[in-house]
């Protein structure tokens, strides 16, 4: 018996709709396998000779334990769909940094927050500072910045003087 555990960055039910995915492709002959068992952190199944997959997610780090016991024959199915569950999730987290302004400047990340509130959008400058790798309080203060310049969305219309 094999025990493969990764922690991967994301919203349990998020990886579990991928491992399902990757379970299809990875291991073809289980077509009929269906997630199952489900509680509000997530769930633990039992696959008859796969093995039995756990997922159990951290809604406050946004982090997800993928943990399978399997007979040896089946590791390296289950490393693919742990493969495959890693790099989705990393092209997910790569989208939301690119949606979100990452590896723009800071100004942009401010002005993609105030955009996002004009259009009815609930975004956190928090959010904003996890996804582009800054921290809330850094963010905040380029904010004040922004705010007191006058620029795109701030109350703050600029003076003559800063003109």
């Amino acid at each position: 018996m094999v025990v493969i555990e990764e922690t991967i960055a994301g919203e349990w039910w998020w990886i579990a709709a991928v491992c399902n995915d990757e379970l299809h492709k990875n291991l073809p002959e289980f077509e009929a396998v269906k997630i199952s068992n489900r509680n509000p952190n997530g769930y633990t199944q039992s696959l008859d000779e796969l093995g039995t997959l756990t997922i159990a997610g951290d809604e406050t780090k946004l982090q997800t334990v993928v943990r399978i016991e399997c007979p040896d024959a089946y590791e390296g199915q289950w490393r693919g769909v742990v493969a495959g569950i890693e790099r989705l999730a990393q092209n997910a987290r790569d989208l939301r940094r690119w949606a979100y302004g990452y590896g723009s400047t800071p100004e942009e990340a401010i002005e993609f927050y105030y955009r996002s509130k004009a259009a009815g959008g609930k975004i956190t400058l928090g959010q904003i500072a996890e996804a582009i790798g800054k921290s809330e309080k850094r963010l905040r203060n380029i904010k004040v910045e922004y705010d007191r310049a006058g620029k795109w969305g701030s109350k703050k219309k600029p003076q003559k003087r800063d003109i």
